[in-house]
């Protein structure tokens, strides 16, 4: 049953890591949308000027 003591605490951090991990990802997936928003405007401008 000692065994068990330590672990609350690393529990305590893994969950607070797992909250930093997920709001790192959701970062992660607004950026990833932006970037692909600017390359489909930048693709259109793209060949709007190939095409003139």
């Amino acid at each position: 049953m000692s065994s068990k003591k330590p672990e609350k605490p690393e529990n305590k951090k893994d969950i607070s890591a797992m909250s930093e991990i997920k709001k790192i990802e959701t970062k992660i997936k607004e950026l990833s949308t932006s970037l692909n928003k600017l390359k489909t405007r930048f693709n259109t401008k793209n060949e709007a000027t190939k095409k003139e």
